[in-house]
């Protein structure tokens, strides 16, 4: 059973708000819930830790993204020891590059959100939510371009 933050009161499922002490729930980016008082707003907050590595992400995937345009070619590494990885040129390295850039944009976006201390944490869950699956998308896209032009060849 769900318990209200502010006031310990026992929450019944499906609702949406405290009997007692008038505060509502809301769901934020990481799902985490949290009771707000009726006019007040508290902002959301990232651990440093988790900040440090949306950061590290967000490099990487603008630096895997950059060599890719830059040489129009991309590879996804493979786990095994006898492969090469999977390699990527023209198009569909084209779109593997957009898929990275949409990674750095969700990455950064989780960042961003924490220091914006205004009310507005579920656009930045709905744009979280929007890149991520785009970011799949266009993985997906990259990967099946590659094998119709790998056929058609």
């Amino acid at each position: 059973m769900a318990v209200c933050p502010n006031c310990k009161c026992p929450l019944e499922s499906g609702r949406t708000g405290c009997p007692r002490c008038l505060g509502t729930m809301t769901r934020l980016s990481r799902g985490a819930a949290f009771a707000q008082a009726v006019g007040g707003y508290v902002p959301n907050v990232v651990a440093a830790s988790a900040r440090f590595w949306y950061v590290l992400m967000f490099m990487v995937c603008m630096a895997y993204a950059i060599y890719g345009f830059y040489n129009g070619r991309m590879v996804l590494p493979s786990l095994s020891r006898r492969g090469s990885g999977l390699w990527l040129h023209g198009l569909p390295a084209a779109i593997m590059g957009g898929a990275m850039l949409v990674g750095a944009a969700h990455f950064i976006s989780l960042v961003i959100d924490h220091h914006d201390k205004r009310n507005n944490q579920a656009s930045y869950a709905r744009f979280a939510r929007r890149t991520k699956w785009l970011f799949w998308i266009l993985f997906a896209a990259a990967l099946i371009v590659r094998q119709a032009l790998k056929r058609s060849a």
